[in-house]
């Protein structure tokens, strides 16, 4: 039986020992109130409580004035390793951040009367629009920055009178704890930007120990459906934000297409199913099953099931790779050298048209040539490979007339053959594609049927290599 995503979700809240060695921005700050470093300057103040350590991906956006930045949204990963998470799949940039609340000094030391400070005895924890006084803020901190508080942990050493033994403690103990000051310099890079020093050690008061802290484990009810997750994606992909840079493109496309469906994916787990309900999902995926594979043990059908979905989803990407000419992803150069190669006609003003405007014109134009070259109301959906394949038999065939007129100096034949063609050269192109299979049979130029199929410029080019 499935397990629901309350037994799935593991406890969150840690201490400062499970950060990880090396770690990997939503909006999830809707649920505690955060305290920003200001540039250039110390800022004291005393970690307390657990902390929450979670992956956050940062997708590509528009901002009202056109500028390209981007949002936070919390990786699905984070209820569950498996959980479906549309950002990974796409690889988009993910960064693991580390939240802890803290005793903000500098707010503490200006706190007002105690009527104005005082706290509600009926409340567990605090919470973002509370109007009573707190100098309690939630901290922020990137990989680099939570590693250095670890290790500043790691050096706080004090004797134990219950053991009589000398041990670490962590900087957010409640006893042997210290302050830490942290400077945050934006001008630097990575780590850098965070310098961190540990103050002196002294235990909280009975007043610190009493301040209500922001719940962190809310974060968690901030983590976005992977539908909305796609649909970040498809604004994106449709704003032309990603490049091979800041993604997976390959994926991105498969993603955009819908060709994945990340909630079935999540409904419908293949291990917690019996023989009889692996059929019924191999039936409802149109997956194709002999006599002998129904009869396959549980194990090996599930296996046999998860190959061919698996196979299923290349040979769709794949198919999609092959049958666009991703002109999004191409410079001003590429794009015209495409135009070029497909005899789209551009003036010298369009020629210098920006990157935008310049393939919606290509792609405008190539659409009416596809339109024109359409016999019957045809798709012009030939196979990419097969048009590739022709395009190089042609090639050969003029490389060897070209071959023979150079080998046959004297050859009036083929002196007179080119000139034959070049006057069918001129007739052929005012003619339309049944037009061409009538000279084509009228000069016995035998046709295959996917030839017969071909649009009019390369049925007219094929016609003339055989001619």
């Amino acid at each position: 039986m499935a397990k629901s995503p309350e037994e799935k979700k593991k406890k969150k809240s840690t201490g400062w020992d499970d950060i990880p060695e090396s770690s990997r921005f939503s909006d999830y700050r809707e649920c505690y109130e955060r305290y920003s470093f200001p540039k250039g300057e110390w800022s004291a103040l005393r970690l307390v409580g657990d902390i929450v350590t979670l992956d956050v991906h940062w997708v590509p956006t528009l901002k009202k004035d056109g500028k390209e930045t981007a949002f936070a949204q919390v990786c699905r990963k984070n209820l569950s390793e498996d959980e479906p998470c549309p950002n990974c799949k796409g690889g988009i940039k993910i960064q693991s951040i580390t939240l802890s609340n803290a005793i903000l000094r500098d707010k503490q030391e200006d706190k007002p009367n105690k009527k104005k400070r005082k706290q509600p005895t009926d409340k567990k924890f605090r919470e973002k629009d509370d109007k009573f006084w707190s100098p309690i803020g939630v901290v922020q901190f990137p990989p680099g920055a939570a590693q250095k508080v670890k290790n500043l942990g790691r050096l706080n050493k004090a004797k134990d009178k219950k053991t009589g033994k000398t041990k670490n403690f962590h900087l957010n103990h409640p006893k042997f704890g210290r302050d830490i000051s942290v400077l945050f310099d934006p001008t630097q890079s990575g780590s850098g930007m965070y310098d961190i020093q540990r103050d002196d050690r002294m235990p909280l008061t009975s007043e610190e120990k009493g301040y209500l802290l922001f719940n962190l484990e809310k974060v968690f009810d901030h983590i976005p459906k992977a539908s909305s997750m796609v649909e970040s994606l498809q604004k994106a992909y449709n704003n032309e934000l990603f490049d091979n840079e800041n993604c997976n493109m390959k994926a991105i496309k498969s993603i955009v297409r819908g060709k994945t469906n990340f909630e079935e994916e999540k409904e419908e787990d293949l291990k917690d199913m019996d023989s009889e309900q692996l059929l019924k999902f191999a039936k409802k995926k149109k997956i194709k099953l002999s006599k002998k594979e129904k009869k396959l043990k549980k194990k090996k059908l599930r296996e046999l099931i998860e190959d061919r979905m698996e196979k299923d989803n290349d040979d769709n990407d794949n198919d999609n790779d092959n049958n666009d000419d991703d002109l999004s992803e191409m410079s001003e150069k590429e794009l015209l050298k495409f135009a070029k190669s497909e005899d789209i006609p551009l003036s010298k003003k369009e020629k210098k048209l920006k990157k935008k405007k310049l393939r919606e014109l290509i792609e405008s134009r190539k659409g009416e040539d596809d339109n024109d070259d359409d016999d019957n109301d045809n798709d012009n959906d030939n196979d990419d490979s097969l048009d590739e394949d022709l395009d190089e038999d042609l090639d050969n065939d003029n490389d060897n007339d070209n071959d023979n007129d150079n080998d046959n100096d004297n050859d009036n034949d083929n002196d007179n053959n080119d000139d034959d063609n070049d006057n069918n050269d001129d007739d052929l192109d005012d003619l339309t594609p049944k037009e061409l299979l009538k000279y084509a049979k009228k000069k016995k130029i035998k046709l295959s049927k996917k030839e017969k199929k071909l649009s009019k410029k390369k049925l007219k080019k094929l016609i003339e290599s055989k001619n």
